[in-house]
C-alpha cells in the first residue's frame, strides 16, 4: 500500500446479544479513530450466531465494490470450544491460572475452554482429567461445579 493511499478499517466483535464495532482510517502510518459502538438486541433476542466463510466473502465483496471499503477478516485461531465444570475450587483456580490465555466466558457467564485444534483439546483433557469438558449446554443454562 502506498503512503498516499487511505484505508478505512471496520472491526467487528460479534456476539449473540451485543455486537461491537469500531472504524478507523489509516493513511500511511497514521491511524485515526472514526467511530465505534455496540448493537444490542431488544428483549434478549439473539443475533445470528454462526456465519460461514462464504458470507464473509460476500460482505467483503460488497463493502469493496459498493462502499470502497477494504475488509480484512482475521480468524481467531479457535477450532472448538468446550464448557467447563470443576470438581472443586482448588482445581478451578489451578486450571484457570495455567490455561488463562485459552479461557473465556459465554453469554451466561459459564467458563469456556477455547482449543486451537483437536490435539490441543485432547492433550488438555488428558492432563486435566478432573476437569469436565462439555461439548454442549442448554441455552440460558448456568453450569454448576460437579
Amino acid at each position: 500500500m502506498s503512503a498516499d493511499r487511505s484505508l478505512r478499517i471496520l472491526g467487528i466483535d460479534p456476539g449473540l446479544r451485543v455486537t461491537g464495532f469500531g472504524v478507523i482510517d489509516k493513511r500511511g502510518a497514521t491511524l485515526r479513530y472514526v467511530t465505534s459502538g455496540c448493537i444490542r438486541t431488544p428483549g434478549g433476542e439473539l443475533l445470528l450466531g454462526a456465519v460461514g466463510p462464504l458470507q464473509f466473502e460476500i460482505v467483503a465483496h460488497r463493502l469493496k465494490h459498493e462502499y470502497n471499503v477494504d475488509a480484512v477478516y482475521d480468524t481467531p485461531g479457535i477450532s472448538t470450544a468446550r464448557w467447563l465444570t470443576y470438581p472443586d475450587e482448588k482445581t478451578r483456580r489451578e486450571f484457570e491460572k495455567e490455561q488463562a490465555a485459552r479461557l473465556a466466558r459465554d453469554v451466561d457467564g459459564n467458563p469456556v475452554y477455547l482449543a486451537s485444534n483437536s490435539v490441543n483439546l485432547e492433550v488438555t483433557m488428558k492432563y486435566w482429567p478432573a476437569v469436565h469438558f462439555h461439548a454442549t449446554r442448554e441455552h440460558g443454562q448456568k453450569l454448576a461445579h460437579q
